[in-house]
C-alpha cells in the first residue's frame, strides 16, 4: 500500500514538472524572453509606483518603457523601497500591488499632493533612470534588494500611461525543456513502478527432477562417507548340481519348425556303414 501511494506521488509531481517546465518554454520562447504590453495603466496621480512583492525575483534582466502621448514629459526609475517611499512620503500615488504575468495587476490608491517635492533625475540612489520625451525606456538586472519601479508625469498626469515589460533569463528555454524532460522521465518511472505493484507475483519456479540414466549410481548427499564398493560374485553356474540345463534354440523366421539335425558323427557313420546283409539261419539244412 506504501509502495503505491508513494507511486501515485512520483507520477504527480511528474505531471507538475512537465507542466512548468512545458509552459516555461512556451512563453519564454528561444530568445530566452519573456514579453508583455503595452497596457494601460492610467491614473489621475502623478506618480506611478510597484510594491516590493511585484520584483521580487533577483538575477532576471527586466526591460520596462513607460510611454505618454502628445511627447509628454515623463520620468522612468528604479531605486531602493525605502528611498522610493521617503521621495513621495507627501505624494498622491498609484500602487501596482500585484502583477501576474502575462499581465494582471491590482492597483491601490494612496491619497497625497499633486505634485513631486523635487525632480527625480536629481536624486543620486537610483539603480537605474531615464527620462524622455512621449516615452522612457531601462534595461536592468533585478538586483538582490528589495525595490519598487517608479513611473513619475513631469507635466501633468498619467490618465494615458502606457506600460511594456520583458523579462529576460539566460537559458530558460533550454531549462525549461530540460525540466519537462526529466518530469516525464521521473513519470515513466513512477508509472512502471504503479504496475508492477498491481501485478499478480510470479510462483516460484522448482526444477524438474533429473533422470538418472540406467544402471548410475544415485547422487550422494554434500558431505556423506563414499558408499565402499560392493565385491563382485561370479555367475552361477547352472550345471553345478550335476542337471542339465536345455538352451532353447532360436526359431527361424516364418515360423516353421525347424528339421531335427543328427549329431554329425552320426550323420558320418552312416554313410560310411553299408548296410547290413541278411543272414540266413537255416544254415547247414538240405534241401
Amino acid at each position: 500500500m506504501r509502495r503505491r501511494i508513494l507511486s501515485v506521488l512520483v507520477l504527480v509531481l511528474a505531471l507538475v514538472g512537465v507542466v512548468v517546465g512545458v509552459a516555461m518554454a512556451v512563453l519564454l520562447g528561444p530568445d530566452n524572453r519573456l514579453t508583455t504590453g503595452p497596457h494601460d495603466v492610467g491614473t489621475d496621480h502623478v506618480a506611478l509606483v510597484t510594491s516590493p512583492e511585484v520584483l521580487r525575483w533577483a538575477g532576471p534582466t527586466v526591460t520596462v518603457t513607460a510611454e505618454l502621448p502628445d511627447n509628454q514629459p515623463v520620468f522612468l526609475g528604479l531605486g531602493n523601497t525605502v528611498d522610493v517611499a521617503d521621495f513621495l512620503s507627501r505624494t498622491g500615488f498609484e500602487r501596482v500591488d500585484t502583477l501576474d504575468l502575462p499581465w494582471r495587476v491590482s492597483t491601490t490608491t494612496v491619497s497625497g499632493k499633486r505634485y513631486v517635492p523635487a525632480a527625480p533625475m536629481a536624486a543620486d540612489w537610483w539603480i537605474a533612470q531615464n527620462a524622455g520625451q512621449g516615452g522612457a525606456q531601462i534595461t536592468v538586472p533585478l538586483p538582490d534588494e528589495t525595490t519598487s519601479l517608479v513611473v513619475v508625469a513631469l507635466a501633468g498626469d498619467l490618465q494615458d500611461l502606457q506600460v511594456s515589460g520583458s523579462y529576460f533569463l539566460a537559458g530558460g528555454f533550454g531549462a525549461g525543456l530540460g525540466l519537462a524532460a526529466l518530469a516525464l522521465g521521473v513519470g515513466m518511472f513512477g508509472w512502471l513502478a504503479l504496475r508492477t505493484v498491481g501485478a499478480p507475483a510470479a510462483a516460484p519456479r522448482t526444477a524438474a527432477p533429473r533422470r538418472r540414466p540406467a544402471g548410475s549410481a544415485p547422487a550422494r548427499p554434500a558431505g556423506s562417507a563414499p558408499a565402499r564398493p560392493r565385491a563382485l560374485r561370479p555367475p552361477a553356474d547352472p550345471t553345478a548340481d550335476g542337471s542339465r540345463v536345455r538352451v532353447p534354440r532360436p526359431r527361424p523366421a516364418g515360423g516353421e519348425t525347424p528339421a531335427r539335425s543328427r549329431p554329425s558323427g552320426a550323420s558320418e557313420a552312416s554313410q560310411r556303414t553299408p548296410p547290413p546283409r541278411h543272414v540266413d539261419d537255416r544254415r547247414g539244412e538240405g534241401p
